[in-house]
């Protein structure tokens, strides 16, 4: 089973594929596999966002699919399950479907204010410190096709409550998704 997760910032992608982690899946997060293509031990938020631009301006709005693919077959030979958290681009979609035919994106939804006010709370490296930052990234996310990415996805998981309710939905779509897994394989 490949899965792909799509949303804005602090929507609630990670903390999903986190719940996911717990049955069974690896997760392949998007800025992981830029990361690993550096070249460096441990780059700065700097440096990714600037290699990001670079490959995509070489390869296309798809390069970061292009680069994990390769990663993701070896993921999914053994009968894995994966989670790709942080699908951005339309063509990024086009790719994974292309490749892996069982590829199903998860649009992860949350109002604005819902989102600021975690992006300013959680305090993660890449997260915007100020409202001048979040409206930049929200800038940058619209230009790599973030609403035309979200309007691809099979599947909503609307995040506006509590860890635990996210817990809840996360798990009520994983057991949907599993029977659609089952019908795919016996068919």
């Amino acid at each position: 089973m490949l899965l792909g997760l799509t949303g804005r910032q602090c929507s609630g992608k990670s903390e999903i594929a986190k719940i996911l982690r717990e049955f069974g899946f690896d997760v392949l997060e998007m800025g992981e596999v830029l990361k690993s293509q550096i070249g460096k031990e441990d780059p700065s938020i700097e440096e990714v966002s600037k290699f990001a631009i670079e490959v995509r301006k070489k390869m296309g709005r798809g390069a970061v699919a292009k680069l994990a693919i390769p990663i993701l077959r070896r993921k999914l030979s053994s009968g894995g399950k994966v989670v790709i958290s942080g699908v951005r681009s339309p063509e990024e979609v086009e790719i994974f479907r292309k490749e892996f035919k069982e590829f199903l994106l998860i649009r992860v939804k949350s109002e604005k204010g819902n989102r600021i006010e975690r992006a300013l709370k959680r305090g993660r490296p890449d997260d915007p410190s100020s409202m001048e930052e979040f409206i930049e990234k929200e800038k940058l996310e619209e230009e790599l096709g973030i609403e035309e990415t979200m309007a691809m996805a099979e599947f909503e998981i609307l995040n506006e409550g509590t860890l635990e309710e996210l817990r809840r939905k996360t798990l009520e779509l994983l057991d949907k998704l599993e029977g659609l897994d089952e019908n795919r394989s016996t068919s």
